[in-house]
């Protein structure tokens, strides 16, 4: 071949040369620009190779040595056989060999999770065996990351209660969720491009203007409370909270909106309102006063009539130690301490509070009457964190119900000393009889002592009664061994019955408490067992020692009690209504007085019965 003919040849290999040198400049400038990695497989040799881009991304550490199990291993657990498969599909020979997956990659360095897209294209020789597979690799975590969140963002928008929108710097929607919709009664289609001025009742057009300014300067508006009108024309109460949208530079290129509907608070707040009112009128109207103490935080709230109550008429703060407990009359102070105590004890009561005391005015030292009734509320651990209550002066119904246990006392006491005179005469005729054995005189002279000392005994319950509503019961608190107590209670009621009384063993236990006062309570209770069991049966009478206390109980297999009078059985004068006791006398006092005594040791009786089966009573004293 002529010289002439191979030199333009040789020109235009040079300029293809110089076009692929170029293009191949360009295409590295273009890998680098986008951080993309490069990698090349040769499937024959076996042969990888890595550029340092891709090695930065897969955290290699200098001379590390790179190659096919190595790259294989990097791929995370979960995600390795998947990528393995993806890999000999695109070297099948009868696929196209193209190549485009992501997924995570256990860095070198640092053992960092990174997701990455790797693509490529698989080459083939001439017969048709794949012989290169190249391609590129892109670590996208922080897109992955992006994504994730942008998703979780879309879900808590589509799921959201709350209306959000978004919207340009000049009021334009730009998005609108479900709850948006439900709310305002527009589509995101109608709504989408459209002013969110329209939603603004023409009274308060002003706002959006103000709002924006705040905003364009950076500020965030929180908690906005207004109104916004319908597709419908109804108005509606909202709360709005809008926060400026920012590019990455802190330029602020929109507007986020929550609006949420407080319709329903509104409605509430109204009538909470109104009903704090009808409660303030219907306190007004009783002469009412009301407490409220913030156990937390020590502190304690009186409104005027119940700081009134107490005999103090200045606007001041008071204390529960130095305002409630001073101002209680001194023989009122330890019992009304000791209620609040088992009030505030979730252990022990219900933190139902309904009790009467006495107070003396701190200014005017007037003495006052008070019940007070209330309620601990206590938090799920059962601590008790709020006792309040209402308080009422009952100063004129006690000095109306002194003046009729003076009267009552003054009669009984006039009745007791010549029945005490006739009892002491029976007595006497009676030992007579017996040394005539006069048969008739003695059967009548037996009825006439029996009824005498029930006489004598309904006097006394008469004379203990007016004795405590006076506060005037003395009790002599002091040890005493139970089993003494128990078999003269039961000595003295089996001589007069019929019944089958047990005593279950009590010896060795000594208790602190009156003693004749319990052994009262006890003769009561014994008593009523034998009149509420008319069919006879069996009465068990005993104790259980617990710890510290110590449980004393009476059985009986009688005719119960219904559920209904249970509530009421230690009201005064309180009756139960069976056609089964319509014989059975009594005033109603023996339980009231029995359970007065049983309060003032400490302790209440507690009743448990099933009608027809019988009842059990019983109370705790403590162990000496």
């Amino acid at each position: 071949m002529e010289s002439n003919q191979i030199q333009p040849k040789i020109i235009q290999i040079e300029k293809l040369s110089q076009q692929l040198e170029e293009t191949e400049a360009r295409l590295k400038m273009l890998v680098a620009s986008t951080k993309l990695g490069t990698w090349d497989y040769n499937p024959i040799t076996g042969d990888l190779h890595w550029s340092d881009e891709c090695k930065k991304i897969y955290g290699a550490l200098p001379g590390q040595s790179i190659n096919f199990d190595v790259f294989v291993n990097q791929i995370h657990t979960d995600d390795k056989i998947w990528v393995e498969s993806e890999i000999s599909n695109a070297m099948n020979p009868e696929a196209d060999g193209n190549y485009d997956i992501s997924y995570r990659i256990r860095r070198f360095d640092n053992n960092e999770y990174r997701w990455i897209r790797a693509q490529g294209k698989v080459f083939k020789n001439h017969d048709g065996y794949p012989s290169r597979f190249i391609g590129t690799v892109l670590d996208i975590t922080d897109a992955m990351e992006a994504n994730k969140r942008s998703a979780t963002l879309a879900a808590i928008i589509t799921s959201s209660d709350d209306a959000i929108v978004s919207k340009t710097l000049e009021s334009i929607v730009t998005s609108w969720n479900g709850a948006a919709e439900r709310m305002f009664g527009y589509t995101a289609a109608e709504m989408i491009g459209q002013s969110i001025v329209i939603l603004i009742p023409p009274d308060r057009q002003n706002e959006e203007p103000h709002i924006l300014e705040r905003l364009k300067s950076g500020e965030r508006v929180e908690h906005f409370e207004t109104k916004r009108i319908t597709k419908h024309g109804e108005l509606i109460d909202v709360s709005l909270t809008i926060s400026p949208i920012k590019d990455d530079n802190g330029r602020i290129i929109g507007l986020s909106k929550i609006a949420r509907d407080i319709m329903e608070r509104k409605n509430a707040q109204q009538l909470l309102q109104k009903r704090e009112e009808h409660f303030r009128l219907a306190l007004n109207a009783a002469h009412l006063g009301t407490f409220d103490m913030d156990i937390v935080k020590g502190t304690m709230e009186w409104d005027s009539r119940c700081k009134e109550l107490f005999g103090i008429f200045k606007s001041q703060s008071v204390t529960y130690n130095k305002d409630f407990l001073q101002g209680l009359h001194p023989e009122d102070r330890e019992r009304i301490s000791l209620i609040i105590e088992d009030v505030l004890d979730k252990s022990k009561s219900d933190g139902n509070y309904d009790v009467e005391y006495r107070t003396v005015g701190l200014e005017d030292k007037k003495i006052r009457w008070v019940r007070a009734m209330g309620k601990a509320i206590f938090d799920v651990d059962d601590k008790p964190i709020r006792f309040i209550g209402t308080v009422l002066d009952i100063t004129s119904q006690k000095q109306e119900e002194l003046r009729k246990n003076d009267f009552v006392a003054i009669v009984s006491h006039e009745l007791k000393t010549p029945l005490t005179s006739m009892y002491g005469y029976i007595q006497i005729m009676l030992q007579k009889a017996n040394e005539s054995n006069d048969a008739l005189s003695l059967r009548a002279l037996n009825s006439m002592h029996g009824q005498t000392k029930k006489m004598i005994a309904l006097i006394k319950d008469f004379l203990d009664i007016a004795r405590l509503e006076e506060g005037k019961l003395q009790l002599l608190k002091k040890p005493f061994r139970l089993h003494p107590l128990l078999t003269e209670v039961c000595s003295e009621l089996t001589f007069l019955s019929a019944h089958e009384i047990e005593l279950q063993d009590c010896e060795d236990i000594t208790v602190i408490g009156d003693r004749d006062k319990i052994g009262q309570v006890l003769s009561n209770l014994l008593s009523n067992a034998i009149k509420y069991s008319p069919k006879g049966g069996k009465i068990l009478i005993g104790c259980d020692k617990e710890e510290k206390q110590v449980k004393i109980f009476v059985k009986d297999e009688g005719v119960g009690i219904h559920a209904k009078d249970l509530p009421h059985l230690f009201e005064r004068f309180y009756r139960v209504d069976n056609e089964q006791l319509q014989t059975i006398t009594g005033f109603g006092i023996g339980l009231y007085l029995s359970s007065e005594i049983i309060k003032s040791h400490g302790s209440s009786i507690i009743v448990e019965s099933v009608e027809g089966e019988g009842s059990t009573f019983y109370f705790y004293l403590p162990c000496h």
